[in-house]
């Protein structure tokens, strides 16, 4: 055994730390469609582009309540909802 320590960052929540000593991470609401299902996530900023790319249909919800919705990897619709 390294010695390292096995338990998640408490910052991240991630093993291993995902965060890189940062002590804040931005997190985003995330939900993407497949077919007629929907699944929705709690996802760092820096990884929406990954999911824009993965998925045809994406929305995402910032923290002060606007929402940007992805269609194959683009910008179609950016609502902010507190306006």
């Amino acid at each position: 055994m390294s010695g390292k320590d096995l338990t998640t960052c408490p910052v991240c929540c991630c093993d291993p730390c995902d965060c890189h000593g940062a002590t804040s991470v931005d997190m985003v609401t995330l939900t993407y469609y497949i077919d007629d299902a929907s699944f929705t996530l709690h996802v760092p900023v820096r990884l929406v582009k990954q999911y824009t790319s993965l998925y045809k249909e994406v929305e995402v919800m910032n923290a002060d309540g606007s929402v940007v919705v992805y269609i194959r990897g683009v910008v179609t619709e950016n609502n902010d909802e507190n306006q």
